[in-house]
């Protein structure tokens, strides 16, 4: 196999892994969105009651854990 053949391999490699990972990434954005969003339709409905029972804080407080996690899966920046 020639060294050309042999280096564009290798590059087109490198560079499905690199929109394999930004994929992902933007994949962990939109899941976070739905979690955040979640929390503040929670929120939103307790507010409108103007009353918080115990499993509408147990609820939320899930809400807010899942949003939290979904949140730390997001890379930013080059690593």
């Amino acid at each position: 196999m020639d060294n050309g053949l042999l280096a564009t391999l290798a590059t087109g490699i490198i560079t499905l892994l690199s929109v394999f990972k930004i994929w992902h990434n933007v994949g962990q954005v939109f899941k976070a969105i739905k979690e955040v969003s979640d929390v503040g339709t929670t929120l939103a409905r307790i507010t409108a009651d103007q009353k918080i029972t115990v499993d509408e804080m147990k609820e939320l407080q899930k809400e807010i854990a899942e949003a939290k996690d979904a949140l730390k899966g997001i890379k930013f920046g080059r690593k």
